[in-house]
């Protein structure tokens, strides 16, 4: 565990030293964090839950729905925009529009349910 934590921090400081810190952040939230998020989330559902069918493939169509409208916005803005511009302005509105319901889903009903 420590060591996959401090290769993590690692791949974060190269891809942030590499990157813009607004592309930086973009990627390691929503590869990073979405990932630690999503396995912990199943991974606790799934001793709570019985229909482990269910949740496994609502899961993959609302990620599949939320990264296919993710790529059709940029690709759409990409026409008028820069690509940089409309990826970061994609993610950045996409995080924005995602946090509340997000929040209230896991802090109002996961949490007090399942913890």
């Amino acid at each position: 565990k420590l060591r996959w934590g401090l290769v993590e921090m690692l791949i974060v400081l190269i891809i942030v030293s590499l990157l813009d810190p607004l592309t930086g952040f973009a990627l390691y939230f929503c590869f990073v964090h979405t990932f630690k998020h999503v396995k912990a989330i199943l991974a606790n559902a799934n001793q709570h839950l019985s229909n482990k069918k269910f949740i496994y493939t609502s899961t993959v169509i609302f990620t599949a729905l939320t990264w296919i409208g993710g790529c059709l916005t940029i690709i759409y803005m990409s026409n008028n925009i820069s690509f940089d511009e409309s990826f970061i302005k994609t993610v950045f509105i996409g995080l924005a529009a995602l946090t509340l319901p997000h929040m209230t889903l896991v802090d109002f009903f996961y949490r007090k349910k399942f913890n």
